[in-house]
């Protein structure tokens, strides 16, 4: 009997060992808190809140679905004769602010957000790294992809956002989506952050339409990106291009948080 119940403690005190051991070996990650996003583009906006906590520049291309197309049909709505933009959506992705604590770059935890953002909402993005900026870009055909097509620079215009415009112009003739440009977040600075026409600094011949935006905007002294925003009336469809410089949270004087553009932080 005495033996039995030593037996007994030692295998007890064993798996005390084996059950704690493990525990204090490892160090896991602290778990990252959801946030909910509700809106028509849920991950533009997730995208913006991470971009403002973060530092890092981001692009948002949107998926130019026309009206019959579409994969996921409760994604646009019915043709009325009017444009249609998508249809007011749900998720719950990790916490920009948390992820920034964890000090992990943006591009690292991109694709595990993404894969998530997917599961709920049925739509896929990927994201790649180029140069400074992360580019996140809706999947799908060819066709819904407007910045895919290889075109080559037009000749430079009166201004920089003039230059971009013509940019706009060719895709939308080379793809048949009508291809706006807005820069309204720059409230009218956006010229006057280049030194001089950036179509000068653009790649020579044939090239992809993303990498000659992205190499116009890279001529401005003020860290500018993109947020394309896409519609349909029926198979018309058409893209905002949407240029904002970068913004950031930062503390008001009365100890608000607040976001803030940034213009002016590259010097040339």
């Amino acid at each position: 009997m005495r033996m039995e119940k030593k037996m007994y403690r030692l295998l007890l005190s064993a798996l005390l060992v084996i059950g704690v051991a493990p525990a204090q070996r490892t160090n896991p990650e602290p778990a990252i808190a959801g946030k909910a996003y509700q809106s028509e583009r849920p991950l533009a906006a997730y995208l913006m809140d991470l971009s403002a906590v973060t530092g890092q520049l981001i692009s948002y291309e949107d998926a130019a679905w026309d009206s019959a197309s579409v994969p996921n049909p409760a994604r646009l709505s019915a043709n009325s004769g009017r444009w249609m933009g998508p249809a007011m959506r749900r998720v719950v992705l990790p916490d920009p602010v948390s992820a920034a604590l964890s000090k992990r770059p943006a591009a690292e935890m991109l694709p595990s957000v993404l894969a998530a953002y997917g599961q709920q909402a049925g739509e896929f993005f990927d994201a790649e790294v180029s140069q400074s900026l992360v580019r996140v870009i809706a999947r799908g055909r060819p066709q819904s992809r407007p910045l895919d097509v290889e075109v080559e620079m037009p000749e430079a215009q009166a201004s920089p956002l003039q230059t971009i415009q013509a940019l706009m112009k060719v895709v939308s003739s080379a793809t048949g989506v009508e291809m706006v440009v807005d820069d309204g977040a720059f409230g009218y600075r956006f010229d006057s952050a280049f030194g001089e026409d950036p179509a000068r600094a653009a790649p020579a011949g044939r090239t992809i339409a993303r990498d000659l935006l992205q190499s116009l905007l890279a001529q401005s002294r003020t860290s500018t990106t993109w947020f394309v925003a896409c519609e349909a009336n029926g198979e018309a469809r058409r893209c905002i291009v949407n240029l904002a410089p970068l913004f950031v949270d930062v503390e008001s004087e009365d100890g608000r948080k607040v976001r803030r553009p940034v213009f002016q932080d590259r010097m040339r």
